[in-house]
């Protein structure tokens, strides 16, 4: 998954994934449909690792003396900034950590035993259905959230998924933006942002995780 498609493109993500979930009307086989799965998070994490790694080993820069990248795992005979550098960084960490936040908010709903007070080791007593992702995302929560609480988590989860709902929002207005410029018409085939349904689809559904962890957090706090 580049970087910058996650940085700069959320609404084709998106769009690409309620494409082949109403697409698909196979009634006896289930297809994945979700981009961002265990696998290419995975592939995520390696690609921050080797932006990472990159730093401090350029041998050029350009004319304002910032670093410029050449000899990186996958660039090809293309170049990278260090803007870009620190951009794919971002990206990838935001949308990995998603990922684990995410998986612990399914199994909450799944299990009422987890407590907001427990710290993030105290996950490992949790046994789940879904054993070999739900390993992935206790590892990412372990490694990006060390020492932080289940309740501190939920408020991550939250706000990473009003970004990336924001995310979605942007994205489109940019092409609304430099559409019209590219092909005149534009506007008879496309929706603008606050109409499109897959903006709408991004806006629901991190308002129904924000209710959702409320309620969660209520529940919760009870036991």
């Amino acid at each position: 998954m580049p970087g910058w498609i996650l940085s700069n493109n959320m609404f084709m993500i998106l769009r690409n994934e309620e494409k082949f979930r109403t697409r698909n009307k196979s009634k006896r086989n289930k297809f994945p449909y979700e981009i961002l799965r265990p696998d290419i998070i995975q592939h995520c994490v390696n690609a921050r690792a080797t932006l990472i790694a990159a730093e401090g080993k350029s041998k050029l820069v350009d004319k304002s003396g910032k670093p410029v990248f050449v000899n990186v795992k996958g660039l090809g005979k293309n170049y990278m900034r260090e803007s870009s550098r620190v951009a794919g960084i971002r990206a990838y960490t935001n949308y990995i950590q998603y990922f684990g936040l995410h998986g612990l908010f399914r199994e909450m709903k799944s299990n009422s035993s987890i407590q907001l007070a427990w710290k993030v080791d105290d996950l490992d007593r949790v046994t789940s259905s879904h054993s070999e992702r739900w390993a992935q995302e206790l590892h990412i929560l372990k490694s990006e959230f060390p020492s932080q609480s289940v309740d501190q988590l939920l408020v991550h989860l939250v706000r990473f998924a009003n970004q990336y709902a924001q995310d979605i929002l942007k994205s489109k207005q940019k092409d609304d933006e430099r559409g019209p410029q590219v092909i005149p018409d534009y506007g008879v085939a496309h929706l603008p942002a606050d109409r499109d349904k897959v903006v709408k689809v991004g806006l629901a559904r991190a308002a129904a995780i924000a209710e959702e962890v409320n309620l969660l957090r209520q529940r919760t706090a009870k036991l």
